[in-house]
């Protein structure tokens, strides 16, 4: 009989473009993913990632999670790429391999990190995935970047995407921009959001505005959040007591705060607790972006119950359902922006309802649990 002992180990390596602490959806999705297949029996999960903010070089998390960050410096176009010429990276890079991981798991096709591990994979001999989170080729307002990310995604992007073994996408909108990329085989896998920690929550309204809107994210040009500081100010002109936070950093924030009123407030990064006090705390949740995979603001927006109005771009569709789990609008239109947040200020009622549906929606249909099984069915697949 196979003890404990005999059991075979699972070695799993996920190679991101950031992890903790920084910020963003892609260390979320990172996080919660390795902290959920941890629990699963047979499992060694490592993360290799730069050292973006400056933190731990090595540790261990949720028991078996082993984290290895070493050092990169951060582009212009907010890519990071390993310092090849310092000592550090190397030793890193040994402790790396000297885990012998079997499967490779990379995240964005942008990222420096998804070609390292396609060449780490390679190499080695071990079966590579990739995860996909954008849906589209790279929406910026700078020309040039745009030029030159989509002469990557037709060379680079290409080869990366056929040299995988499966090719993962959290929504059936990623899905269909690989199949035009010419990916050789891919499954749509959704994210989890943790369902039991958010259902749980009450709403409990500290803020003596009669409404806070809020957005959650990171502010990039891309993001459309001078969309809805546009849409705010003219709703201000017909409706008072109104209040505007803004969750995030980035590059187009100096831009961005530029726009002076007591009522729009910047609060800068916040990690998820912070946030999920945040959103408990407001009435509308606004993602005004003009790209997205499958926006995990949203979700958290929705699993507490608070109605969110999102651009129609990627995946959104997928959960927020118009007039159903929320409202859907076109992006860059603010003057559709402005009607449907003017639209749920009138009706607290509808407010409550589409907050309902949406928290019972996300409860149904996106858990860790779930994701997790998914994943372990496509490994059990290409190791046969």
């Amino acid at each position: 009989m196979m003890n404990s002992k005999d059991k075979k180990i699972r070695k799993i390596l996920i190679v991101p473009g950031f992890y903790l602490p920084h910020i963003g959806g892609l260390e979320k999705y990172v996080d919660m993913f390795s902290k959920y297949l941890s629990k699963r029996e047979g499992y060694e999960i490592t993360i290799f990632a730069p050292n973006i903010p400056k933190s731990e070089e090595y540790e261990i998390k949720y028991d078996n999670v082993k984290i290895i960050r070493y050092p990169a410096t951060l582009f212009f176009i907010r890519n990071p790429v390993p310092n090849f010429w310092s000592s550090g990276f190397w030793t890193q890079l040994k402790k790396m391999i000297d885990l012998n991981p079997g499967i490779v798991i990379s995240h964005t096709r942008f990222y420096f990190s998804t070609f390292l591990a396609c060449v780490f994979a390679k190499l080695f001999g071990k079966k590579f995935i990739h995860v996909e989170h954008g849906s589209r080729h790279k929406a910026t307002k700078n020309m040039l970047i745009r030029i030159g990310a989509a002469c990557y995604d037709h060379i680079i992007s290409i080869l990366l995407l056929r040299s995988s073994d499966v090719n993962i996408t959290i929504s059936r909108a990623n899905s269909r921009f690989l199949k035009h990329m010419g990916a050789k085989k891919s499954a749509v896998i959704y994210a989890g959001i943790e369902v039991e920690y958010s259902m749980e929550c009450q709403r409990d309204k500290l803020n003596q505005k009669d409404i806070v809107i809020t957005y959650v994210g990171r502010l990039l040009y891309e993001k459309g959040v001078h969309d809805l500081i546009y849409s705010f100010l003219k709703i201000k002109e017909k409706q008072k007591n109104l209040e505007l936070l803004i969750v995030g950093s980035g590059d187009y924030e100096k831009t961005l705060k530029e726009t002076k009123d007591k009522d729009i407030i910047f609060l800068g990064k916040k990690n998820g607790d912070e946030v999920m006090e945040i959103l408990l705390n407001s009435d509308i949740f606004v993602n005004p972006s003009y790209s997205e995979g499958l926006p995990t603001s949203v979700l958290e927006a929705m699993s507490v119950g608070l109605p969110t109005i999102a651009t129609d771009v990627g995946g959104t569709r997928e959960v927020v359902k118009d007039y159903e789990t929320g409202f859907l609008i076109e992006p860059k239109n603010t003057k559709q922006l402005e009607e449907r947040i003017l639209e749920l200020i009138s009706n607290p009622q509808l407010r409550e309802n589409i907050g309902r549906n949406a928290r019972l929606f996300v409860k149904k249909n996106f858990s860790w649990e779930k994701c997790v099984d998914e994943y372990i069915k496509i490994f059990n697949e290409i190791e046969k």
